[in-house]
């Protein structure tokens, strides 16, 4: 086994010799590491607003595996490296709507492909009924709905 490999896995194992009834309290974790893990989201971000998300983001997912995630030595690391990716994340997905922004605003069209036959079939819709038109015309009514 290579030497990256043994590492990756080495981190993914409880501690060793801490016992998995010894898994510290996630209020406790969360009280004592939620500030810190803030601080890194917001570096990453630059909005303490998004930092407050990923940083929520991150420990709900350790919360939701706690009896595993407790159970590392450094729990503190895995919330912090879930931080990083979600702030990737984000990153990348601003990047992508600020191109379609440019796009459109240039008026070119965005790389879609042609949809299929299938789904062509489903938006083939023929027009539906004419909007009222003239002054003070209000929504159409089916005839005799108002008693007339």
């Amino acid at each position: 086994m290579g030497g990256r490999q043994a590492r990756a896995g080495a981190a993914a194992r409880p501690a060793v010799g801490r016992p998995l009834h010894a898994v510290e309290r996630f209020d406790e974790f969360y009280l004592r590491e939620y500030p810190a893990t803030v601080t890194l989201a917001w570096a990453l971000s630059g909005s303490r607003f998004i930092a407050e998300e990923l940083a929520q983001e991150a420990f709900l997912a350790a919360w939701r595996q706690w009896p595993r995630i407790g159970g590392y030595q450094q729990p503190a690391g895995w919330v912090r490296r879930v931080v990083a990716n979600l702030a990737t994340s984000t990153i990348r997905r601003r990047l992508a709507e600020g191109r379609a922004v440019v796009r459109m605003a240039a008026g070119r069209p965005a790389d879609v492909p042609e949809p299929s036959a299938a789904t062509a079939e489903v938006w083939r819709v023929g027009p539906g009924p004419a909007p009222p038109s003239g002054p003070g015309a209000g929504p159409a009514l089916p005839a005799g709905l108002l008693g007339e």
